[in-house]
């Protein structure tokens, strides 16, 4: 929730700013980076701490297929979409590798339910689908739309999280 927070904080800055959104790096930027990777390293350290190495390893396999993902879709945005890469793509993919990090660890300790888990991710994909689809989209509109396109990938993230903290209670 808080890289969801400082994310949006961010993006809400940079579009009043000017009246124009101006993609900058700014310290609400910053924080969205830190905490997201600071969340993935204390994950991966309980791992070591708790569990055999086998379950702290799976995260290390997951961040690379997370980092391979990201690797892709840079690609394809660069030289099939000719989209000017930005530091969202980079937010996002930390979204979701720190929300994939989080769930292995839950699932892995028995705290989520396969059918919890499978549900988890469904959502994950299609949160993280809906961010790309703004994200691709983002510079070819303009006015409301754009703006839009800038909100609903963060609201997207936050209900997820927000449903996935509900299914821990629940």
């Amino acid at each position: 929730m808080l890289v969801c927070s400082f994310l949006y904080a961010w993006w809400w800055y940079d579009a009043n700013r000017t009246g124009e959104f101006i993609l900058s790096i700014s310290p609400l930027l910053l924080l969205v980076v830190l905490t997201g990777l600071a969340a993935m390293v204390l994950l991966i350290h309980g791992s070591f701490a708790d569990k055999a190495y086998s379950a702290a390893f799976s995260l290390y396999r997951l961040l690379l297929c997370c980092a391979a993902l990201y690797a892709v879709l840079l690609l394809l945005g660069r030289f099939v979409l000719h989209r000017q890469l930005t530091s969202e793509l980079f937010a996002m993919m930390l979204w979701l590798s720190g929300e994939l990090c989080a769930l292995c660890v839950l699932y892995e300790e028995g705290s989520v339910s396969p059918k919890k888990c499978w549900l988890l991710i469904v959502l994950f994909a299609l949160a993280f689908t809906v961010g790309l689809v703004c994200y691709f989209l983002y510079f070819r509109l303009s006015g409301a739309a754009m703006e839009y396109c800038g909100f609903v990938p963060i609201f997207c993230y936050a209900v997820v999280v927000l449903i996935f903290m509900l299914l821990q209670v629940l």
